[in-house]
């Protein structure tokens, strides 16, 4: 047998392939929904920045009774989760990080070492900043632990953060592939689409920083200063080994000399200046924000003197503000600088935009392809900050650029047959993503500058901006999808020709068309949203924004005028409200920016004011879908179904941080009470992971025995607190519960599952299913049915669709999904779509049923502490879709109603010709802990309507308030005496005993485990803080423990308690490599632990066909957790490429090979074979190709593939551990060779 030694590091080079796999080590998540994203960063001092999506506050988890918790931290979140893990698990022997410290403003850079010396003994200081008041440095975690308190008591220092690794945003997935290889066959299309291929400016004297991974020095690329910033590495090594930094300079500028000028970049002219920040590993935030200082820096400053700077890479989420973006600023505003970036390959979802993309002073640029359709990868946004993310859109799907030898991307295109063969050492390979789109939209940057010398950032951003056009594609014209449009060079350049003298006195106001989906749920009296509109001023100017008055309307704006000192950004908030008054019809009206009698620039805005006839609330505190960024299913993926909700007339009240204005989830949230419910037709309730409070159970019960209408929406029984929603439904009556099963099609890949969505066509109601061919199923529960419930839908002959009708009883509807991605953001699913807008509409029919006439009734609030209430009550003929007038009906009253008290109000009749009737102003006679009911009576003919809702005035001196929930662990073990304190501070030590109420949410897509709930018992302690201790059992799901409280005094309940969660970790199975093995080719077995060595690992070498038996013995970390039968074991065959510093760079097929072992009682092991296919299936660009397992490698050049035995145990929570067998794989087989 022979053997060679390879000293390896395994890197997966997982770039996004597609959205049908749930890898759990990858962090690549089904439909999105359960990615891993980088934590969010606190944000940095942002004093003269407005904020108008309201980021919620944050509290702080320290538990004051002890003194111990977390408190305010001086770490970011990210160092502060990575240390709490360490004291958790009680982590030795480790290995030192890279921090960043950033420190006050007036910190001079001595003085930050001095700080840095009297706080540390040991540490590397790698670099001092001048971009930012910042220092990084190499250090070891357990003196960032030991030196917290000395840290926080430290003046100057503001923040202490872990360095970042940033990912290059390029795709690999089958329906983006081009069908030959024949460069004759597939043009340079993209300079066409963006207006680039007949210019006069090439760029020439324009200077482009690339920040990436390298760039080889590849025909046709002008590079003009190389500069390496990664961490250990040689600077001297300016070389591009990922293959992804070339590929972006090409785009740039290359002049396309080696393809005959066919693949040129957009401006040829132009100086490249090569900052390599990253490599295979991927590009690390200090090494950026060097590469930033550099590339910024004027040349006679040591800098490199670029005009733009283009970023291919991003990370987290769409945060306004972090080092990183603090860096662009600084480097904008000192020196000029434009910056353009790469939105992210995180679509099709709102939010799913990164920084630094995301930064006020960068330009973010999505993706399109040959069609000029928007690319069904390109990230959405808006920004955590603004609404304008991205700026606009790029050619992004198959660009033709140059390659970098023997890079990572190379060898993996030419594995795949994807490259463009030229003579000479001046080859091309197509990559997709916005990536992509970044470097054209730098190249347009670059031809802009030429001709514009003068411009400032803001300028060639707004000159981008008016020269964009919109995508044909109605949905993807799109504001938050595509911006402005498609950039247009020549439209752009037209912009500025026609321009004053001073093409600097130019603005725009951004976005200039309102609303914008999804924020613009602005049909129905009470309705309001705010948006931010950017302000960009291409030089110091003073402006006047002009707001006209609309009937019903009202119109805020925070400022009325911006002045600039400078070329800059600013920021406008505009609140809109609808009235109680307002007239249904169209609005439309502009929004001016002018400088005197000037005007620079409108905003157009169009409103569809229409009255309620139903109204609906989708209830999310107990599905914690008002949370973002999220682990469940976000209220904003029901967006366009609620759209065409409230197409219907239909209003709906939803609530999500960064969505919902002003919305605070800790305090605007509430449980369900019985005025709350009252206000409503129809409730839908979505997959409850936090269990309903006995209170709430009884609430319910008797909003649905009075007439009111649920829709219940589930998913797999292990995210739903199972246990008290079959509680729920038994209480209700229903006849419906939730089965411990799930119904979905997945395959088990050993690397993670792919879920296939199934289409349900079982149907046993033609009032639901009229007109309705099929619906989307992803994953679900199924249900069981008794009584007067139905089964109305079947999938694998389990219900998945139930219903009960208790109108004959005086009750309510109820219908019930067992998933709800058909409502979510399947909804829109071009193979679905027009079936699911029929099933929503029959639904609505069924629940909400058309009468003779609709009475709907406004309050404003469902709890008030002061006594005035104003009432508003929309009156509506449903047969002819008019309003009820005073000559329509023979009496209309309207009575207050509590207990003994009752009282008639007078109606305001000024506006009955619109079906209008409110009264002005009332008083309520005093604070009850009993709701008062409002009772709207109307008789037309002999025909009398009814309507109810409530509304609780309460003494606000007794209601208890809730200051804080808080714990004094954020992680804990189901170990015994691994226990957290919950703690509630509350207003006054007086309450007794408090109700808390406690799911664990099994989260993981890979748990088995069901998510449970537990009703726990605070008691008071000392002060004002209410305690009790948790221990979880260790029978318990690991996932996140969430709970609120519900204090009560004098029958008074606070219902708006925060939710706060905390971890139940589960530890990782493990792999026993002394006595574990396998053996092939007849030759005796080799224990895991002897596949490595000192000096590496040995090669296998192996040939097609051959049989690997397997024995592998799986042990849990934590012998209550698992045992081995419980756990799985899966083989994989993956090929390698290899780098030149050892990394084995995995090339990612279409169609994974995997085999899964037996667990063998006799041996108490997991045994079974796999057997090395001939070929394997890969995408390439002449689409998908079988292609041979067998290759060469040689490893005094570290060329060629190497295949890999992939071996991963999983046990029953997610947890997973993985081991690696290296094989050199021929056609046949080799003999024995020492």
């Amino acid at each position: 047998m022979r053997k060679l030694k390879i000293n390896y590091n395994f890197v997966a080079l997982f770039i996004i392939f597609t959205s049908y796999f749930v890898l759990p080590f990858l962090g690549q998540g089904f439909k999105n929904h359960f990615n891993n994203n980088l934590n969010q960063k606190e944000t940095l001092d942002l004093k003269n920045v407005f904020f108008p999506l309201n980021k919620p506050k944050s509290s702080y988890n320290y538990n004051p009774i002890t003194g111990s918790g977390i408190k305010p931290s001086i770490f970011d979140k990210l160092l502060n989760e990575y240390l709490s893990n360490i004291t958790l698990f009680e982590k030795t022997n480790l290995q030192d990080i890279k921090a960043i410290i950033l420190f006050e403003n007036e910190i001079s850079k001595q003085e930050r070492i001095n700080i840095i010396d009297s706080v540390f003994k040991d540490y590397k200081i790698l670099s001092n900043f001048d971009i930012i008041p910042g220092t990084s440095l190499q250090i070891n975690p357990s003196q960032l632990i030991s030196s917290q308190g000395d840290l926080e008591e430290t003046k100057g220092v503001i923040k202490v953060y872990k360095s970042i690794t940033y990912k290059n945003p390029y795709i690999i997935e089958d329906t983006l592939q081009i069908n030959s290889l024949n460069s004759d066959s597939y043009p340079n299309w993209w300079l066409s689409a963006i207006g680039a291929d007949n210019l006069t400016f090439d760029g020439t004297g324009v200077r482009v920083a690339v920040i990436d991974t390298g760039i080889y020095d590849h025909l046709g690329l002008n590079i003009v200063e190389n500069q390496n910033f990664v961490f250990n590495e040689s600077t001297s090594n300016y070389n591009d080994d990922v293959g992804h930094g070339t590929h972006v300079a090409g785009i740039i500028g290359g002049d396309g000399t080696g393809s005959s000028g066919e693949y040129r970049g957009v401006a040829p002219g132009v100086s490249i200046i090569n900052a390599r920040a990253g490599n295979n590993s991927g590009l690390e935030e200090d090494d950026i924000i060097k590469a930033i200082e550099w590339s910024s820096k004027p040349i006679d400053s040591a800098g490199a003197g670029a005009d733009i700077i283009s970023m291919s890479f991003g990370g987290g989420n769409p945060d306004i503000s972090d080092l990183i973006t603090q860096a662009i600023s600084n480097a904008k505003n000192n020196y000029g600088v434009i910056f353009v970036a790469s939105a992210g390959n995180s679509g099709p979802e709102y939010f799913t935009g990164s920084t630094p993309a995301s930064g006020i002073d960068v330009i973010s640029v999505g993706a399109t392809d040959e069609d000029d359709q928007l690319a069904s990868f390109s990230s959405w946004g808006p920004a955590f900050g603004y609404l304008g993310y991205p700026d606009f859109v790029a050619p992004g799907v198959n660009i033709i650029s140059a390659e970098a030898p023997d890079s990572t991307i190379s060898k993996d295109r030419r594995y795949r047959g994807d490259f463009f063969d030229f003579s000479g050492d001046a080859d091309y390979m197509p990559l997709s993503g916005t990536s992509m789109s970044c470097p054209i939209v730098a190249g347009a940057l670059a031809i802009l500058k030429e001709a514009f010398p003068y411009m400032t950032p803001e300028t060639a951003r707004i000159a981008l901006l008016e020269g964009a056009r919109k995508l044909s594609n109605e949905d993807e014209d799109n504001f938050l999808k595509s911006g402005a449009g498609l950039i247009n060079i020549s439209a752009s350049l037209d912009y500025l020709k026609n321009s004053p003298i001073n093409y600097n006195d130019t603005a725009k106001i951004f976005p200039d068309e309102l609303p914008i989906k999804p924020f613009d749920l602005l049909h129905f009296p009470g309705d309001h949203q705010k948006f931010n509109l950017t302000i960009i001023s291409g030089k110091s100017n003073t402006f006047n924004i002009e707001i006209p008055s609309i009937q019903g309307v009202s119109i805020f704006l925070d400022k009325s005028s911006l002045i600039f000192s400078d070329a800059g950004i600013g920021f406008v908030e505009l609140e809109v409200i609808i009235n109680k008054e307002a007239i249904p019809g169209i609005r439309n009206f502009q929004i001016s920016l002018k400088k005197g009698s000037q005007i620079y620039d409108i905003v157009n805005v169009a409103l569809d004011i229409r009255l309620p006839e139903y109204k609906i609330l989708m209830e999310s505190y107990h599905g914690l879908n008002d949370w973002f960024p999220t682990f469940t299913f976000d209220q904003m993926g029901f967006y366009e179904a609620m759209a065409d909700i409230s197409e219907m007339n239909i209003s709906v009240d939803y609530s999500m941080e960064y969505w919902t204005p002003d919305y605070d989830k800790d305090y605007d949230n509430s449980i369900l009470t019985e005025e709350r419910l009252a206000q409503y037709d129809l409730v839908i309730l979505q997959n409850p992971i936090l269990p309903y409070s006995p209170l709430e159970i009884n609430n319910i019960k008797e909003y649905f025995d009075n007439g009111g209408n649920i829709l219940f929406l589930g998913t797999r029984y292990q995210d739903m607190v199972v246990d008290n929603i079959n509680s729920l439904f038994s209480f209700m009556d229903t006849g419906i519960q939730i089965n411990e099963e799930n119904v979905m099609d997945d395959s088990w890949l050993g690397i993670g599952a792919s879920v296939e969505s199934q289409d349900v066509i079982n149907f046993n109601n033609p009032i639901i299913f009229k007109n309705v061919s099929k619906f989307e199923w992803v994953y679900g529960n199924s249900f069981t049915v008794s009584g007067d419930a139905k089964s109305i839908a079947t999938l694998s002959n389990k219900t998945v669709v139930a219903m009960y009708n208790g109108t004959s009883e005086g009750k309510g509807r109820f219908l019930a999904f067992g998933d709800l991605f058909w409502i979510y953001t399947d909804y829109k699913s071009s193979d679905y779509s027009l079936n699911h807008s029929k099933l929503l509409n029959n639904v609505m029919e069924y629940l909400l049923p058309k009468e003779d006439v609709s009475i709907n009734i406004d309050l404003n609030y469902d709890r008030i502490s002061n006594p005035n209430i104003e009432i508003s009550v929309y009156l509506k003929n449903q047969t002819t879709k008019s309003p009820l007038t005073n000559s329509d009906y023979s009496s209309l009253s309207l009575t207050i109603k509590n207990g003994a008290f009752l009282q008639s109000i007078s109606i305001n009749t000024a506006f009955n010709n619109e079906g209008i009737y409110f009264n002005n102003l009332f008083n309520l006679p005093n604070p009850s802990y009993l709701p008062y009911s409002v009772i709207v009576n109307l008789t037309i003919n002999s025909k009398s309507y009814s309507k109810i809702a409530k509304i609780l005035y309460f003494d606000k001196t007794i209601v208890p308030k809730i200051n804080d929930l808080l714990t004094t662990k954020e992680k804990i073990t189901r170990s015994v005496n691994n226990s957290t304190n919950i703690i509630g501070e509350l207003d006054r030590p007086t309450y007794g005993s408090i109700d808390c109420f406690l799911s664990i949410y099994s989260y993981s897509f890979y748990n088995t485990k069901k998510s449970i709930n537990k009703t726990l018992t605070l008691s008071h302690s000392t002060a004002n803080y209410y305690i009790v201790n948790f221990d979880p059992e260790i029978t318990d799901p690991s996932g996140y423990a969430i709970f609120y409280i519900l204090p009560t005094n004098l029958n008074y309940i606070n219902p708006n308690s925060p939710r706060y969660k905390f971890q139940v970790i589960n530890k990782p199975p493990e792999i026993l490599n002394a006595t574990s093995s396998f053996n092939f080719g007849g030759n005796s077995d080799i224990l895991f632990e002897n596949t490595e060595s000192d000096d590496g690992s040995f090669v296998y070498s192996t040939s097609r066909g051959t049989k690997f038996n397997f024995k592998v013995d799986v042990n849990d970390s934590v012998d209550f957790e698992d045992n081995q039968s419980s756990m799985r074991v899966f083989i994989n065959l993956f090929i390698c490429s290899v780098t030149e510093d050892g990394y084995l760079m995995l090339i990612f097929p279409s169609s994974i090979e995997v085999s899964e072992l037996n667990y063998r009682p006799n041996s108490d092991k997991h045994e079974g074979a796999f057997t090395i296919p001939n070929s394997m299936k890969y995408s390439s660009i002449s689409g998908t190709k079988s292609i041979s397992t067998a290759a060469s490698y040689d490893d005094s050049t570290k060329k060629g593939y190497l295949g890999i035995l992939l071996i991963t145990v999983h046990d029953s929570e997610g947890e997973y551990e993985e081991f690696i067998i290296i094989l050199l794989i021929s056609k046949q087989s080799f003999f024995s060779m020492d």
